[in-house]
C-alpha cells in the first residue's frame, strides 16, 4: 500500500475550503460553485476573508524549511466570462491581490488590479512606477479590507477596457460579425 502525503498547498486548500464550505451551499445544502459578491452578505464575505487571512497566516508561521504556498490572489471575472469566445478574455480580469498587513491595525490589506494598474477608492485606475512613492496618502487611497476592494471590483470589472472596449462590446462586436 502506498502512503499518500498531501502537499502544504493541498492541505491549506483543504483547510480553506472546510473553513469555508457551509458559506458555498444553497438553502438545500447543494454546492452552489458560481458564488458572486451579491450573492454573499457582507458577514458571510468578511467571514470567507478571515477564512483566507487565518489560512495564509498559518501556512506563513508553520516552519519545516522548503517553500511555502500561501494564497494571495482571487480572479474577479466579467459578466459573460465563462461564455465568451475571445483568445485573449483573460485580459478582462480585475485581482484582488494582498499587499500585507496594516502596521496599526494587523488587518489585511487589499489592491484592486488590472495588468499593473491599481484602483483607488474613488474608482480611478492609476499606474505607480515606483513602490517607493507608496505614501500614506498612497495607502489610504489604494488599500482596502477584502470586503471593501471584492466591492470596488467586483462594481468596475465589467468596465474594464481593453483595446477601447469592454468584454461585452468585444462579444457584441463578433456576434455583429464587424
Amino acid at each position: 500500500m502506498t502512503e499518500t502525503r498531501m502537499t502544504e498547498f493541498e492541505r491549506g486548500a483543504c483547510a480553506a475550503a472546510e473553513a469555508m464550505r457551509h458559506y458555498f451551499l444553497n438553502e438545500n445544502e447543494a454546492p452552489i460553485y458560481d458564488v458572486g459578491s451579491d450573492e454573499l452578505t457582507s458577514y458571510e464575505t468578511g467571514a470567507v476573508a478571515d477564512a483566507l487571512a487565518d489560512e495564509r497566516r498559518r501556512l506563513e508561521r508553520e516552519g519545516n524549511g522548503g517553500p511555502r504556498v500561501v494564497p494571495s490572489v482571487h480572479r474577479v471575472l466579467p459578466t459573460g466570462y465563462a461564455d465568451s469566445g475571445l483568445v485573449d478574455k483573460q485580459h478582462f480580469e480585475v485581482t484582488l491581490e494582498w499587499r500585507g498587513q496594516d502596521p496599526e491595525t494587523q488587518l489585511d490589506r487589499w489592491a484592486v488590479m488590472h495588468m499593473g494598474y491599481c484602483l483607488s477608492a474613488e474608482g480611478t485606475w492609476e499606474f505607480v512606477l515606483q513602490p517607493s512613492s507608496r505614501d500614506e496618502e498612497f495607502t489610504r487611497r489604494f488599500r482596502f479590507s477584502f470586503e471593501d476592494a471584492l466591492e470596488l471590483a467586483t462594481s468596475a470589472v465589467d468596465r474594464v477596457k481593453v483595446n477601447g472596449g469592454t468584454l461585452a462590446q468585444h462579444e457584441e462586436r463578433i456576434a455583429a460579425g464587424s
